[in-house]
């Protein structure tokens, strides 16, 4: 497999794509991707200090935060380039755009992937309006919404996701690590690329309100568990 998935270009890259020339989430999400470590301004050294090659080595810089991506067997780091809230029609948002080293950019708003870039499947963009995470109470029957999402390859637009969130008292029998944590899981319905049907789970821990773990689909091949490491 070659690296052609992993040079898109997008105005929100800015100029940490010409600081950094790592290959850091590439070379761990697509394996035949080459890495390259230069140390090239802040952000880069903050991913290289992180990494060895495509594996973390647990050595964080202080004054930066990472998001620790895990994928079956493999795993990745990104480093949080911009925090920002928005207003929405159903209130204040926070967006984060976290970046590795080779043109990936990966887009969570309170915690929910809402764009990803550079991937083996693209999330090129993201409609609806989950519930608030406060609004969620214990007991209570599932929220339904509707999100609609334009995805890449193969020229995918708007397709509907059906999902219902709710709060979940016990946490999943792999969230055993995060034992005190606010755990709210989505039951999903849509379909596959090839038009079948496709039902799935996504969790998310809370604390004080705040994503810290999750467990996220972009596509039945591609699914990730994210840790924040602040």
């Amino acid at each position: 497999m070659n690296c052609s998935g992993c040079l898109v270009k997008t105005p929100q890259l800015g100029r940490f794509l010409r600081a950094i020339g790592a290959c850091v989430f590439c070379a761990s999400l697509l394996p035949g991707c080459q890495s390259v470590l230069p140390a090239f301004g802040p952000l880069g050294d903050a991913i290289q200090h992180a990494v060895q090659g495509s594996e973390p080595k647990g050595q964080f810089l202080p004054g930066f935060e990472y998001l620790l991506i895990d994928l079956e067997d493999r795993q990745a780091v990104m480093v949080l380039g911009t925090r920002r809230t928005t207003t929405t029609p159903s209130g204040e948002v926070v967006d984060e755009y976290w970046y590795s080293g080779n043109r990936e950019m990966l887009h969570l708003r309170d915690g929910r992937i809402q764009k990803l870039l550079g991937a083996t499947t693209e999330w090129r963009e993201t409609r609806g309006q989950p519930p608030q995470w406060a609004s969620l109470q214990p007991g209570q029957s599932p929220t339904p919404w509707l999100r609609e999402r334009d995805e890449m390859p193969h020229y995918r637009y708007g397709i509907q996701d059906r999902i219902g969130t709710q709060v979940i008292n016990e946490a999943p029998p792999d969230g055993g690590k995060h034992p005190d944590l606010r755990w709210i899981q989505d039951d999903i319905e849509t379909t596959t690329r090839e038009g079948q049907p496709w039902a799935f789970q996504q969790r998310f821990a809370l604390q004080n309100h705040r994503v810290v773990y999750s467990e996220q689909c972009i596509s039945p091949a591609l699914c990730l568990r994210l840790t924040h490491k602040p």
